[in-house]
């Protein structure tokens, strides 16, 4: 996780959803907003490496990749449950960052839960107690912005 950079982020989700993305190292305290939670599996060693993020930016992200307005995919995100389109190109926009999450192992995208109850006994210690916690505000051109927060052992 230590070779996760906010250029090699920025540039990676630029190219996926068309729209001006910017990552942008801050220590801030946890969103009150909406959270998803990413697992995904750093290989060999299978360790897990948890995202958690602001639901309404990955909608906006995910909306970006199909063509809809923020607005509209971020309200889309936010249905419980969530529409299978947006859900979709959420999950999309995950697996494809997975690529800059670590520049020497492969990542593999796991899960994505709304809610830590839904996540393994591993991810949910690392959520309680990260090793290490890097953290980052993303914007989406000037109107979308939140948190994301990278977490392992």
């Amino acid at each position: 996780m230590a070779d996760v950079t906010p250029v090699a982020m920025s540039r990676l989700l630029t190219s996926l959803v068309g729209r001006e993305v910017r990552f942008a190292p801050v220590s801030v305290p946890d969103s009150k907003t909406r959270q998803l939670y990413v697992t995904y599996h750093v290989l060999p060693d299978n360790e897990p490496l948890v995202v958690k993020t602001d639901l309404p930016l990955l909608g906006a992200l995910g909306g970006a990749l199909v063509g809809l307005p923020f607005d509209t995919a971020m309200a889309r995100a936010e249905e419980n449950p969530m529409g299978e389109v947006i859900r979709d190109a959420i999950h999309e926009v995950l697996n494809i960052a997975s690529r800059a999450l670590s520049q020497e192992q492969r990542v593999i995208l796991k899960s994505m839960a709304q809610d830590p109850v839904y996540c393994d006994a591993d991810v949910v210690r690392i959520l309680k107690n990260p090793g290490i916690k890097t953290q980052f505000k993303v914007s989406v051109g000037n109107e979308v912005s939140g948190l994301f927060s990278i977490m392992t052992k």
